[in-house]
């Protein structure tokens, strides 16, 4: 509503107008990923209307590839973690790849762990079943003290909001000199689990996407670093330097 708004105020309404468009999208330095939620806003504002809507025509963005973060980062980011629940909600994350809102919405009910599994609560109302390694367990423990959730706002004293867990991730960029932010968490986690095993299948099961579209974003970080790695194994330069000798 805000963007397709911002749209309204910027366009003068001109939304027939594929210029217009462009312009608004253009004017502005905004991320792709930015511009792709604001030419949704659009297309779904030209729907309201019942006008044409001329921003179909506009191609999209291409999106770089999400970029996980390196061992040594986590390692450094967990050792920044000062309170037990905040090193708790990094390694379940890491081992979960949840979103911020689903990480904070876990409640007590929700966790099995005799079995090592949380039950998730993700986007619609939809629900699934993820593990959790033996040091994230380990570590949630330490946070259950009968309140019917593990998180607790220092702030309110109450649950903790996916505010809360964003301003924890501020705290530790601000400690580390690392851009940590939620949904880097959630793309460490698919990088690594498509690295490691090649099943989209079931990382789109595991993250809760509705499309394994979506899911597949997430290989594009793999894809990029196995062809810089081939390309290393097969440098032209080394090997003509190595037949040096042929060479006139």
């Amino acid at each position: 509503m805000l963007d397709a708004a911002l749209f309204r105020r910027t366009c003068d309404g001109a939304v027939s107008d594929d210029g217009a468009v462009a312009l608004w999208l253009h004017s502005r330095d905004w991320a792709p990923s930015s511009m792709i939620r604001r030419l949704a806003a659009v297309k779904w504002y030209c729907r309201w209307l019942g006008c044409p809507a001329p921003a179909v025509r506009i191609r999209e963005p291409a999106l770089p590839p999400k970029q996980p973060f390196s061992i040594d980062e986590l390692r450094r980011i967990l050792a920044a973690c000062r309170r037990p629940q905040d090193r708790a909600m990094v390694l379940l994350v890491l081992d979960t790849g949840l979103r911020r809102s689903e990480l904070t919405g876990l409640r007590r009910q929700d966790l099995d762990l005799g079995n090592g599994v949380a039950r998730i609560r993700g986007k619609g109302g939809k629900q699934r079943v993820v593990a959790l390694g033996r040091r994230s367990l380990a570590a949630l423990g330490l946070c259950l003290d009968g309140r019917g959730y593990p998180w607790r706002s220092q702030r309110t004293g109450g649950p903790m909001t996916a505010d809360g867990f964003y301003r924890l991730c501020r705290r530790l960029s601000q400690r580390t000199g690392i851009h940590v932010f939620p949904h880097r968490f959630r793309t460490t986690w698919a990088c690594l689990f498509l690295e490691a095993t090649g099943d989209v299948g079931s990382a789109q099961v595991l993250m809760g996407h509705a499309k394994v579209e979506t899911t597949l974003r997430y290989a594009g970080w793999i894809q990029q670093r196995r062809a810089l790695e081939q390309m290393r194994r097969h440098s032209l330069s080394d090997r003509i330097a190595g037949l040096g000798k042929e060479l006139p």
